[in-house]
């Protein structure tokens, strides 16, 4: 899975550069703005969907060690090893 979101990341930066260029471009005087508007438009979208995101992504805060998915990964190896 990861492979799959590190694969894509490049794709979806140059999408969004062409994108952003092309909108820039669109008007020598407005384009700065238009890019302006895009951005903020995406952030407000963003901000809502934030609670939909499940709750055991958000249970712990960086580094912190979940220890329902320590012990899940435990049990795994043990299993493994048996």
């Amino acid at each position: 899975m990861m492979m799959i979101v590190m694969s894509l990341y490049p794709f979806s930066s140059r999408v969004g550069d062409v994108f952003g260029s092309w909108l820039f471009g669109l008007s020598p005087t407005h384009g700065f703005l238009y890019c302006v508007v895009a951005i903020t438009i995406t952030y407000a979208i963003i901000l809502p969907l934030i609670p939909l995101l499940p709750k055991q992504l958000l249970a712990t805060a960086d580094g912190e060690p979940n220890p329902l998915e320590e012990s899940s990964m435990l049990a795994e190896i043990a299993k493994g090893e048996s």
